[in-house]
């Protein structure tokens, strides 16, 4: 079968075509909008502001922490390194999301993960008052060291990488 064989009224076609032109006018400029409302230009309502905190000053914004255990199919394959999370908080202080930016094993992120998952936090507020969301990174240290292993956190300030004697 040819596209040939069938009786084909252009006035329709022209019609249909103009219709889904003018659609996507619409919706682009629809678009628009969107994007000049969610960088703010022109917006009255208020959008809950995101702030980013460094890992100290998130970590002072927890009210329970629960720190990763060295996971035991890593400990098997011995895989060190660090795991670096990014952790998300709505305005009323409640994990939006946890990602794992860095993990030298996927045994050591779904473990950093599941701990992240147990924290509470305070809710932050502007100057103003307003609750506000915010985000932060947690850093924790997945190390052989000794004959033992040990995870550390990246406020443990006795702790800045491997020693080799020299």
């Amino acid at each position: 079968m040819r596209a040939t064989d069938y009786p084909v009224n252009c006035s329709v076609l022209n019609e249909v075509s103009s219709f889904c032109r003018s659609e996507l006018a619409r919706l682009a400029r629809g678009l628009m909008i969107v994007a000049i409302c969610a960088l703010g230009c022109g917006s009255t309502a208020a959008a809950p502001v995101q702030v980013v905190f460094a890992e100290k000053d998130f970590r002072k914004l927890a009210t329970f922490t629960v720190a990763p255990k060295y996971p035991e199919d890593a400990i098997r394959s011995t895989r060190t390194g660090i795991c670096i999370a990014l952790v998300q908080i709505s305005i009323n202080a409640t994990i939006i999301s946890i990602q794992i930016i860095k993990a030298p094993s996927e045994a050591i992120a779904q473990e950093m993960r599941r701990a992240l998952q147990q924290w509470k936090f305070k809710i932050a507020r502007d100057q103003g008052g307003q609750p506000i969301s915010f985000e932060g990174k947690l850093t924790y240290y997945f190390v052989h060291e000794k004959g033992q292993w040990k995870v550390f956190s990246s406020m443990d300030s006795f702790y800045v990488g491997p020693h080799f004697d020299q």
